[in-house]
């Protein structure tokens, strides 16, 4: 075991008191008039909820990968585990990446942050103090189990079919294009049965009053459930619907406000979902917890996650002294770094001013160069008037609560521990209370962030961000749709082509086409992007650098030169706007040097990447041909290339190649005894390279060992020689 003293403590102590003040972040100073959220942040002790069912379901995983984090989660609660991840009695939801997500920051460079986390509920039932925890670290204690299936839903695909702003106008893309259809319920469709089709001029298009018990008959959120096969998560009795922002209007619930969120429930009422059960036995208090989560892939909010929690007593004791918590048990390092190599060099601290809890590796170790934070931002608490409390304590300290009563007294004592500076594995949790009573059917809740950042001053500035999201009803203001895009290897030489819907795109804040550009970037290790081009509409925004010329399809293309042939190339378009959002939220790291101030660009991230690798074109003279990989061994790189899906990538199977040929070309491959094994005529390609699957002219599997090769062309020979290792 080391345990070090994090030597440069007065610089982190600087940092901090460095960091602007943001004194509104919590509690009592979240209403904000603006806004319709405020509506629902405080709690309303009239409120009853007693009618949602709460038969137990299969245990499944859901990933969030909209963003730069990546996130692992169960619908019984849980945050990442990489313990729990492979078990066959809890799969992934169908398409759901199957990843060692344990919060991985950005997404595919191996760093992560969680090792578990998961929501806490504490109280005093007939004079018992009880605890229900999702998990609560080595020990794994899980006294929750899931209500429904992963509901998954994005602003970016799913219909949104409501008149938000009471103009009479939906915002639907209905036919998919990324882009909205305005003025239109459906294609020759009666959204509501009144008789009149297509555009419905009613005061609120599909917004559904509170208590008419309609149906419309419609998926309204495309998850393949009609009406009333769909979950109906706040009990009205309106199959699907949820009024999100306290609004008595249920239907707005089917738009989704993220490119993408997953929703579920769970109660702690399931005897035979129990692990690992405290020393104390379990007494369930009787409470669903329904956990609904947020990733945005735009540039301004792709740092950090939002997650609402709400709580509901849904037995028939009144619970008494009611405490919320959430727990967080961080691991940060390299994902190839497992157990306390991982785990053992962490520290936790709190930043009073932002209301964040921070986790991080400050000696970069466990696997990595730099130190790594990240932070837990607290953005709604369930009444104005109470303690946010931040409890951390070590697992090597032999500190962990292991029963119910230990647990309570933890999260009801309103303390805000001191900061953790020496190295340990540590946890923290964040408590919420002292709450009163919580009858049956009142419900709680409470809103956290979850915040990455390449350093502390990146963390605070995304924490801020996550807030103004939080405040603006998760309604941001949006980066203009992505271009679909492909690409074309040429002779050292990738040309890309992309299309123009990016500039019909509407800010939902502002109501303005705000498209100003397009920028091209590159990256041949997948995850430092270069910028390849910039593209800026000639309107004295910018640079005014102009569009490119269209081709005769109507669409843009550029050719990226000086690329190095058959090397893995990743690129990604981009398309930005001009900064006018229309509501005060910007990214706080814009890129100054584009000229841009305010502006938003879609995301890098990896669903809007594609992969090729530039080809070598034809040559006349036989010097510059060469066979890659030489020598072979086992699965080439070549052949990894398959795993990527994305259109335009290039596949390989088991191949070699040989690169430089000429236009036409004969190539004849021999045992070193002089066996010919294989013939290829390379006939009219101006790629310049010709392949070879290692199966022989009898369909063979080529064997481990030396070969010789000649190429014949134009009169001229090469002979060559080559390895293949198994």
């Amino acid at each position: 075991m080391r345990i070090s003293k994090i030597t440069a403590l007065s610089v982190l102590a600087l940092a901090l008191l460095a960091l602007t003040s943001d004194n509104e972040a919590w509690g009592r100073d979240l209403k904000d008039k603006k806004t319709k959220r405020s509506d629902r942040v405080w709690w309303n002790p009239n409120q009853t909820d007693l009618s949602k069912p709460n038969a137990i379901v299969a245990n499944q995983w859901a990933v969030h990968q909209k963003g730069l984090q990546w996130l692992m989660m169960g619908n019984f609660g849980e945050l990442s585990n990489p313990d729990g991840r492979t078990a066959a009695s809890t799969p992934f939801v169908p398409g759901s990446a199957q990843l060692a997500a344990e919060l991985e920051y950005p997404g595919g460079t191996g760093t992560v942050f969680l090792f578990s986390g998961g929501f806490w509920v504490g109280a005093i039932k007939n004079g018992e103090k009880i605890v229900s925890t999702v998990t609560d670290g080595d020990n794994g204690t899980r006294e929750f189990g899931p209500i429904m299936p992963w509901l998954g839903q994005s602003k970016d695909v799913a219909a949104k079919e409501i008149d938000d702003d009471g103009d009479w106008t939906v915002a639907d893309d209905l036919n998919g294009d990324g882009l909205p259809s305005s003025d239109w319920d459906g294609p020759n469709a009666d959204a509501n049965g009144d008789g009149i089709f297509n555009y419905d001029p009613e005061p609120h298009i599909d917004e559904d009053p509170v208590g008419d018990i309609s149906n419309d008959f419609q998926d309204n959120d495309y998850d393949g459930l009609i009406d009333g096969d769909d979950p109906d998560l706040d009990g009205d009795l309106v199959p699907g619907s949820r009024d999100d922002d306290g609004d008595g209007l249920e239907d707005e619930d089917t738009q989704a406000r993220a490119g993408e969120e997953w929703i579920t429930a769970y109660v702690d009422t399931c005897q035979n979902c129990l692990d690992s059960p405290d020393v104390d036995g379990f007494t369930p208090l009787g409470v669903r917890v329904v956990q609904h989560s947020y990733a945005w892939s735009e540039s301004y909010a792709d740092d950090f996650m939002i997650f609402d929690f709400s709580v509901t007593n849904i037995g028939t004791d009144v619970l008494q002294d009611v405490w919320l918590a959430m727990f967080f048990d961080f691991d940060i390092g390299h994902i190839t770094q497992v157990g306390n190599t991982r785990s053992e060099d962490d520290i936790t601290f709190f930043i009073d001013s932002l209301e964040t809890a921070v986790g991080g590796d400050a000696d970069g170790d466990g696997g990595l160069l730099a130190a790594q934070y990240f932070g837990v931002r607290v953005l709604q608490t369930p009444r104005p008037d109470i303690q946010v409390s931040y409890l951390n304590f070590g697992r090597l300290a032999g500190a962990d609560p292991e029963d119910n009563v230990a647990k309570y007294d933890l999260i009801s004592s309103g303390a805000r521990n001191p900061d953790q500076l020496t190295t340990e594995d540590w946890r923290f949790v964040l408590g919420f209370g002292p709450l009163g009573n919580l009858n049956p059917g009142q419900t709680l809740p409470v809103t956290l962030a979850i915040v990455n950042g390449l350093d502390l001053e990146k963390i605070a500035a995304n924490s801020r961000q996550a807030l103004a999201m939080f405040r603006a009803d998760f309604r941001g203001p949006a980066a203009p749709v992505a271009p679909a895009f492909s690409l074309t290897p040429q002779d050292r030489a990738v040309k890309i082509t992309w299309d123009r819907k990016s500039e019909e795109s509407i800010d939902p804040i502002s109501g303005n086409k705000d498209f100003e550009g397009y920028r091209i970037w590159r990256t041949l290790d997948g995850n430092n992007f270069t910028l390849v081009a910039d593209f800026d509409l000639v309107n004295g925004i910018g640079f005014d650098r102009g569009l490119p010329a269209l081709n005769a399809s109507g669409q843009y293309e550029y050719v990226d030169t000086g690329v190095p042939p058959l090397v893995q190339t990743t690129y990604s378009v981009t398309a930005y706007d001009n900064g006018d959002n229309g509501d005060g939220i910007n990214h706080p790291e814009l890129d100054r040097a584009t000229g841009g101030v305010g502006e938003l660009e879609s995301s890098r991230g990896v669903e809007r990447q594609q992969i090729v690798v530039a080809n070598s074109l034809a040559k006349n003279s036989l010097d510059d041909v060469w066979v890659v990989p030489n020598p072979y061994v086992g699965s080439s790189e070549f052949e990894r290339f398959g795993r990527y899906s994305s259109p335009g990538n290039v596949s390989f199977p088991k191949i070699i190649q040989f690169v430089n040929l000429p236009a036409q070309a004969k190539i004849q491959i021999f045992t070193l005894s002089g066996d010919l094994v294989q013939e290829i005529d390379h006939n009219g390609a101006q790629s310049g390279v010709a392949v070879w699957n290692l199966r022989t002219r009898l369909n063979q599997e080529a064997v481990a060992g030396i070969y010789l090769f000649r190429v014949e062309a134009n009169g001229q020979e090469k002979i060559g020689k080559f390895l293949v290792i198994k």
